[in-house]
């Protein structure tokens, strides 16, 4: 199935385009599971909070299954929704226009947001990407004045270059919208690691028109208006992205089997419905693991060693080209993505239709 993707380079330009050129990006339905489980937060990874320990955590067994379920079950949600035309064309099905106008502010932002995750690994090379307010949370990033932000933050592992993003799922679009979002993204004009070095931002705003067929997501690149900086460490973000995929993968041992790409999956069953695998790649995966032989104290974070470590393995799997630095890979009945997570399942129809 297919959904086109065009860039502007500002919002003039967008609006006043009629006939602009657009590329057609091809992807299956393991991809929008991919996007949906990464994309943002670490989404229904609530494992266990933080800092809980261990003896608690079969207390909290009962809250993971539920907050996985809610999850899959909203990706299930979003799926009907879809339908795929004879020539591959993604677009709504007619289900969309019974929900209500608050049902399709919902649908609309998380369709927004899963295509945009797409776009970012296929387009720009963006494996890694995080919701900036969980970013500011976890205390991984700060803005120095103002709350005016994006709603994504991604890295290009190819450039060195940060994104911050504003995604839009629109039936229509506004001027005003626009020029709104254009002041969320532009409120951070440079990234600032922990030496001092400065790193330029890209900032779009990408706009999906749900109506579309097939859907169009649009990228739009606003020049710079303010001098906010935000401070962020490259190695506690990764850290932070791949924590929690980590954490659910070795919470249970007895569930994790070996393939041959070299991924460590844990397979998880929905009752009725099949499996689902989410997976990692060895090497990264068995930094998590010393890092929980290690660390005694359930309060206490990763080290700056562990944290370099992490690093220096990820920037080996790219220059080894055991990461793809582009797009997706498919394997067998699921896909790798460039961020090294790898997603199956044997509930999603092959022609990417509907679940079964």
């Amino acid at each position: 199935m297919k959904y086109f993707y065009s860039s502007y380079d500002d919002i003039s330009s967008f609006l006043n385009c009629f006939c602009c050129p657009r590329e057609e990006i091809s992807i299956s339905k393991h991809t929008l599971f991919h996007a949906f489980l990464t994309t943002g937060r670490t989404i229904w990874f609530f494992v266990y909070p933080n800092d809980v320990p261990r003896i608690w955590r079969p207390l909290l067994y009962p809250v993971t299954v539920r907050s996985l379920g809610w999850y899959i079950g909203r990706f299930i949600w979003i799926n009907s929704l879809l339908e795929v035309d004879a020539d591959g064309k993604l677009h709504l099905a007619e289900l969309y226009n019974s929900l209500d106008s608050s049902e399709k502010a919902q649908a609309s932002y998380v369709l927004a947001t899963i295509i945009t995750g797409v776009t970012a690994r296929e387009i720009h090379s963006i494996p890694w990407l995080l919701h900036l307010d969980i970013a500011i949370n976890r205390g991984l990033v700060g803005l120095r004045r103002g709350r005016k932000r994006g709603d994504l933050i991604g890295l290009n592992r190819l450039a060195n270059q940060w994104f911050v993003i504003e995604t839009k799922g629109r039936e229509r679009i506004s001027r005003n919208v626009l020029d709104h979002a254009k002041n969320q993204v532009n409120n951070i004009a440079y990234v600032q690691d922990d030496d001092g070095r400065l790193y330029q931002i890209s900032r779009f705003v990408s706009i999906l028109y749900v109506l579309d067929r097939p859907f169009r997501n649009s990228w739009i690149d606003p020049s710079p208006k303010s001098k906010s900086i935000l401070v962020i460490n490259i190695e506690e973000f990764l850290w932070l992205y791949y924590y929690d995929i980590a954490r659910f993968i070795l919470e249970d041992d007895e569930k994790i089997i070996s393939l041959k790409e070299k991924y460590l999956v844990r397979k998880f069953l929905l009752p009725n419905q099949g499996y689902i695998g989410i997976g990692l790649h060895e090497e990264i995966l068995k930094i998590f693991v010393e890092y929980q032989q290690k660390n005694t104290s359930p309060f206490k974070g990763p080290t700056k060693k562990v944290l370099t470590k992490l690093y220096h393995i990820i920037q080996k799997l790219i220059n080894q080209k055991e990461i793809s630095k582009g797009g997706y890979r498919k394997f067998d009945s699921g896909i790798i993505g460039p961020d090294a997570v790898l997603v199956f399942s044997n509930c999603i129809n092959s022609e990417g239709i509907t679940w079964v």
